[in-house]
């Protein structure tokens, strides 16, 4: 096998959120990157990770807490909403884990024991079923489950979870999939937000 290029292998981030893979995380992971939950969710699966990490004698603050952030930017919050009224909206939430939902105050379409993504496998659901799947996603629910706004608004929620333990945060801009006209405005948001979290703009 080749050596690493470097002095120390890349590191290794875990994308998951369920038990099992917090414990790995905990276990083996130099990062832990799950998708947008609740900051308090955030916090108690961030706890279940360096609990794994202290059991396996690892000290848990060489792991760094991360975050993707699946959410809406542009120039006003009344934007956002406008975006999120979008049926392209409708079908993300469905792919968004049944945990994640109760979260929001929801319960998914497909089942309590949903597993987002993990579960959603195309050629098992036929297009009427998808369809009539995303007449059941309430408006609440869509409006809890993406972060959206300004970019100060943007920032002040990654602050939250910043205060749950949270050191690294990817953001996933998708507010042209619902209006592609606001790729630009959207983008433009992002970026101020990304310069108020560097210069440590409070919230």
């Amino acid at each position: 096998a080749l050596r690493p290029y470097l002095k120390r292998p890349p590191p290794v981030w875990v994308a998951a959120m369920g038990p099992r893979m917090l414990e790995v995380t905990g276990r083996y992971a130099d990062g832990w990157l799950p998708h947008t939950m609740s900051p308090d969710r955030y916090a108690d699966a961030l706890a279940r990770v360096r609990a794994a990490a202290t059991a396996a004698g690892r000290d848990p603050a060489t792991i760094t807490p991360g975050l993707v952030m699946t959410g809406l930017f542009d120039s006003s919050h009344e934007s956002c909403h406008a975006a999120l009224e979008s049926p392209a909206m409708r079908l993300a939430a469905l792919v968004i884990d049944s945990a994640v939902w109760r979260d929001a105050g929801g319960v998914h379409p497909f089942g309590e024991s949903f597993g987002g993504i993990l579960h959603f496998l195309p050629t098992r659901y036929a297009p009427d079923d998808v369809r009539a799947a995303m007449e059941k996603v309430p408006w609440d629910v869509v409006h809890a489950l993406f972060p959206h706004g300004t970019a100060e608004e943007m920032a002040a929620q990654v602050r939250a979870y910043e205060r749950a333990g949270l050191r690294h945060v990817v953001f996933s801009n998708i507010t042209a999939i619902s209006k592609p006209q606001k790729a630009i405005t959207s983008f433009t948001a992002l970026a101020r937000c990304a310069r108020l979290l560097r210069r440590g703009a409070p919230a």
